[in-house]
């Protein structure tokens, strides 16, 4: 009969990638980060682990960061508006390998190179589109954040949700102007599109209205 558990790799794997490498991979193949089982896939007693890494929230810093090697934002060309749809779409890409990884993000900021290169070339795009210094981080967080929502949230039965949302009065004719994504929500109540299409629409007709544009 063939062990079907994890392979220990080893000390040589005990570096801040190694370390996320073998968390993400926990993460996609048990859904959860257990840390006793961590360090034994890394070939390590507990103990002997915490002297590589400081706690979980490090860990979860680590395996991020393996998660975005590689992801660039788009180019700053066009429009605004298609500039943050691109964007969201490729971290949207990323989260949905990982959802339980992803729903341990919400509150924590990153310290690792990867998805600071990537949300410093995000921030240097927002400012190239005139987007004032003030609302730059605010705007990257609704986008990260959309991303991670939609990611958390593929195992919902949106049915239920169109169903409900399309039964319920949005208020007197006009109210649109009112309401930053009422378009995208009607939309998407209205057809079989992409949950995160409906999500992910909302967070950037929110920004733009915001923002004025």
């Amino acid at each position: 009969m063939s062990d079907a558990r994890p392979r220990r790799q080893g000390k040589a794997g005990l570096t801040p990638d190694g370390i996320g490498r073998a968390a993400l991979a926990m993460f996609r193949e048990e859904g959860e980060l257990h840390i006793p089982r961590l360090a034994d896939r890394l070939g390590v007693s507990q103990s002997a682990f915490y002297k590589h890494v400081a706690g979980r929230l490090e860990i979860i810093d680590c395996a991020r960061g393996v998660l975005f090697e590689g992801l660039e934002p788009p180019q700053p060309e066009g429009d605004l508006g298609a500039y943050l749809r691109t964007t969201i779409s490729r971290m949207y890409a990323r989260y949905r390998t990982a959802p339980m990884l992803a729903a341990q993000l919400y509150p924590q900021t990153t310290v690792h190179r990867e998805p600071y290169r990537f949300f410093a070339a995000f921030a240097d795009g927002l400012i190239g589109f005139g987007v004032p210094l003030p609302l730059v981080l605010p705007v990257q967080q609704v986008i990260d954040f959309t991303a991670l929502g939609a990611a958390v949230g593929m195992g919902i039965d949106f049915s239920i949700i169109r169903t409900t949302v399309a039964a319920t009065p949005w208020g007197v004719a006009g109210d649109e102007e009112r309401f930053a994504g009422m378009e995208a929500a009607t939309q998407a109540v209205s057809t079989d599109s992409d949950p995160f299409e409906f999500v992910g629409e909302a967070a950037v007709r929110g920004v733009l209205q915001l923002l004025g544009r």
